[in-house]
């Protein structure tokens, strides 16, 4: 008989001011095999001490409380438990809100009417370390960044065009996640970091003990296919990893991958 492999939980803390919502987010996230309700209050003094306490991986924080407490509030959280990721829930579609949360250093946002679905996928893409956000801010998100590039000489002068694509590919790609392997919240090697609407990826990778594992720039899958690989054979490969994991086979799997990225082999996008 198969092994049944117990899921890994991502344990939540709850910090919002409006008990209906409070409560109503309990009841969507403890449905959920892989999350774990670690705690659900209101502001207050002791507030911090008890997310010392509570050891939660993400921290689920309404638009109120930043509003009434300050991005200070975020920050206490942040060098309280460093390894905490936020999320954002939003009471409306508001651009100022919004860009206030992430300045404040929150990796995660999702509005107030969105579905339990939707609320339980930012929750699992923000803990994995990505970075989520609603499409209806995509447009001001696009705006920021052109602003920002017109008001710096110094990266308008790395025009696209005097760029090769794998050049462009790496600023724009690796660099980021480099930075994020540097904090701790990526892996040079390990699976790559499943998508918000992933769902079945997510499942059979908990299934199969994968998630355990610290997510990674690059993989045994990528070696093996990259996007050309149906999921249930990326799991396999996933797996095959975690069997096998060491730093021969990281170093080769490292090499492999600097080989097949300069030759772009396996990708579709």
């Amino acid at each position: 008989m198969p092994q049944v492999v117990p899921c890994r939980l991502i344990p939540v803390f709850l910090l919002t001011e409006n008990r209906l919502l409070r409560e109503a987010l309990v009841r969507i996230l403890s449905k959920r095999a892989d999350v774990a309700v670690v705690g659900a209050v209101a502001f207050a003094p002791t507030v911090l001490d008890q997310l010392v306490t509570s050891q939660a991986e993400v921290v689920l924080l309404d638009s109120p409380s930043l509003a009434f407490h300050g991005p200070r509030l975020v920050a206490g959280i942040r060098r309280m438990l460093a390894p905490a990721k936020i999320v954002m829930i939003g009471m409306e579609r508001d651009e100022t809100t919004f860009f206030r949360a992430v300045r404040s250093g929150v990796m995660g946002y999702v509005l107030k009417d969105a579905s339990a679905l939707e609320i339980v996928n930012v929750v699992r893409a923000v803990g994995s370390g990505e970075a989520v956000c609603p499409s209806c801010f995509s447009r001001a998100i696009f705006q920021c960044a052109a602003q920002q590039l017109a008001a710096t000489p110094e990266v308008t002068a790395f025009h696209p065009q005097g760029l090769s694509r794998r050049e462009q590919q790496l600023v724009g790609d690796e660099l980021p996640q480099l930075v994020s392997v540097w904090r701790g919240d990526l892996s040079l090697v390990g699976p790559r970091p499943a998508l918000f609407n992933q769902d079945d990826l997510v499942a059979l990778r908990t299934h199969r003990g994968v998630h355990r594992l610290v997510p990674g720039i690059t993989g045994w899958a990528q070696v093996n296919g990259r996007d050309e690989l149906e999921i249930p054979l990326k799991v396999h490969y996933d797996a095959e990893y975690m069997a096998a994991q060491s730093l021969p086979l990281d170093l080769k799997i490292l090499a492999l991958t600097l080989w097949r990225v300069f030759r772009a082999e396996g990708v579709q996008h």
